[in-house]
Parts: structure tokens; C-alpha cells; sequence
């Protein structure tokens, strides 16, 4: 039986695959193109409908659904994505269980007092981008469950989460690609761990360059570990139920401006 719902699957991908082939071959998907003819063109700071922050560039069909702070990405937010990736990929291979470890106790303490150097920087959830803003407002629910120092370590987590994707579209637009890749059912599933999990994989074979596949495998590995814990899975599935999925999802301006990355957003209906 699951062999057969496995095969219709494939089937019904490869149909997929050959009509996106056939349809982008007489018209391309479209992208973000001045840096075809330029290194640079003159940005403005806007605001969309719900009042989240946006970048319009001139001669550009989308605008950019936030405002990266390039002073930002090599010194504040690099210095915080820097240690965290060092507290997973520095013994993920060798000692997953001490990265899990880390990760719940010590690294969520720290991140805390990173953000506090870092709280004049940080756009307000109003004017964020509406899928970060999401993140907000739901782990703002979950923490009402907790006081005291796991309640203060969800905040750092929220604070640190929604601080990276807001100044560094590059992981913004790979939260929403995994959502947009999510299976349409998975909504009403009471854990959402295994539907996850495989599209990490899916993730996988989207990214371009080597390194990252290697991050991805890796973070998968760790996240498995990490939601062996029954309290962080019950966390983790609260998360997802809570999310408004339409809200985290690609739009059509998110894609043309996430085409122009070293990643293959149109993954696996268009073969690259």
C-alpha cells in the first residue's frame, strides 16, 4: 500500500516537473535582474499594507518585503549567527547529545545577553515582515506558559529568531520555502515533526552550494535529537498549530528576489 501511494507520488511529481520544464522554457520565471547590468541600484525605504517595513528597488517588478541593513549582516547579526552556528556545527557530527545540551541551556542564556547589546537595533514586530511578525506574535503565546528562566530563554529565542530573518532575507526566504513545501494536509496533523523533517531533506538537494547541503543535513540531525525531548516537541507542534501557514509562505515578489540566491526555489518542479 505504501508502495503504491509512493509510486503516485513520483508519478505525480514527474508530471509536474515536465510541465514546469516545458512552461519555463517559453517563459522564465521571473527575477530580480539589476545586478545582470549593475553592482548596485538606488533603493527606498517603503511600507506594505500592514504596515511592515519594505525596500523598492528602481526598475524592480516587487518590492523587497523588508529592509536589510547591510552595516548590520557582517557585524551584529554575523557576530550572533556566528555563535550559534559554531554551538551546533562545532560538535554536531562527532557529539549530537552535547549540542542538544548546549542548545537548551547555555547558548539560550547567552544569545539573551547578545540581544540586550542589540536592542536599539531591532525593528519593532509592527513594521516587521509579515511572516517574521508571525513568529513573534506565536512564540509570544507560548511563552505564557512559562515563568522564570524558561520563560526568559523563549524570549531570547524569539527575540534572536525574529532579529536574524527580519536583517538577512537569505534565511527569511528559506523558513517560507520550507513552509510553501510543507504537504497540504500536514495543517491538521497532530505532530508535525516527520512532514518537517522531510522537507529539511527536500531543502537539501535546493540548496546550491555544497557547504550548505552539509549545514542542512547537519541541523537535521541535530533537530531530531533535540525533539526526542517530549517537552520541546510538544513545544514545537504548539508552534506550528498556532502559525497562520498562508502567512510564512512564499509570495510571488518573495520568489523573484529569492531566485537571485544560490538556492533553487522552484525545487523539485523545475529541474535546475
Amino acid at each position: 500500500m505504501r508502495q503504491e501511494r509512493s509510486y503516485s507520488k513520483l508519478k505525480m511529481l514527474k508530471i509536474l516537473q515536465l510541465w514546469f520544464n516545458f512552461w519555463y522554457k517559453i517563459r522564465k520565471p521571473k527575477m530580480v535582474s539589476y545586478w545582470k547590468k549593475k553592482m548596485t541600484e538606488r533603493a527606498y525605504l517603503t511600507y506594505g499594507k500592514e504596515g511592515q517595513i519594505q525596500m523598492r528597488l528602481d526598475n524592480e517588478k516587487y518590492p523587497i518585503e523588508h529592509f536589510p541593513r547591510g552595516f548590520l549582516l557582517g557585524e551584529s547579526v554575523g557576530k550572533l549567527k556566528h555563535y550559534i552556528k559554531n554551538q551546533i556545527f562545532n560538535y554536531g557530527w562527532d557529539n549530537p547529545d552535547k549540542v542538544v545540551q548546549k542548545l537548551k541551556g547555555e547558548v539560550l542564556d547567552k544569545i539573551g545577553e547578545m540581544m540586550e547589546e542589540r536592542k536599539l537595533l531591532v525593528v519593532p514586530p509592527e513594521k516587521m515582515a509579515i511572516s517574521v511578525r508571525e513568529i513573534w506574535r506565536v512564540m509570544m503565546e507560548i511563552e505564557k506558559e512559562f515563568t522564570g528562566r524558561k520563560r526568559q530563554q523563549l524570549e531570547n529565542l524569539k527575540k534572536v529568531l525574529t532579529f536574524i530573518l527580519q536583517e538577512d532575507d537569505g534565511y527569511k526566504f528559506r523558513i517560507q520555502w520550507l513552509f510553501s513545501r510543507m504537504p497540504f494536509f500536514a495543517k491538521w496533523r497532530k505532530d508535525y515533526a516527520k512532514d518537517f523533517i522531510k522537507v529539511l531533506e527536500l531543502m537539501q538537494e535546493a540548496e546550491v552550494v555544497e557547504d550548505m547541503k552539509l549545514r542542512i543535513r547537519l541541523l537535521k540531525i541535530v533537530l531530531i535529537k533535540i525533539l526526542e525531548d517530549k517537552t520541546i516537541r510538544r513545544l514545537f507542534n504548539k508552534f506550528f498549530k498556532e502559525l497562520d501557514w498562508k502567512k510564512m509562505k512564499l509570495t510571488k515578489g518573495d520568489k523573484f528576489h529569492f531566485r537571485a540566491k544560490w538556492f533553487k526555489v522552484d525545487y523539485p518542479f523545475y529541474e535546475y
